[in-house]
């Protein structure tokens, strides 16, 4: 029976644990924040927002109200769809 109670995975009790704070991020490529698809929908719904939020604004309802839902779906499109190279 072993004396020794530790997993698999765990580092010997004498090894040392120091590593750079970047060693995790250096095999990976450069990312970036927004792919350039994802860039123009949100651009694009925050232009198209503007003049429709300001009209939305008024009393009754009116396609103003269509056109900010059209612009929540575009940005939460913009988010939530996934690009070829992430399948």
């Amino acid at each position: 029976m072993p004396t020794e109670n530790r997993t698999e995975d765990a580092p010997p009790a004498g090894e040392n644990l120091a590593r750079p704070a970047t060693s995790h991020v250096a095999n990976r490529p450069a990312e970036r924040f927004l792919e350039p698809w994802r860039f123009v929908l949100v651009a694009t719904a925050i232009l198209l927002a503007i003049p429709c939020g300001i009209a939305a604004a008024a009393p009754g309802w009116s396609g103003a109200e269509l056109g900010c839902l059209i612009c929540l779906a575009i940005f939460v499109a913009a988010f939530t769809l996934r690009s070829k190279e992430s399948k």
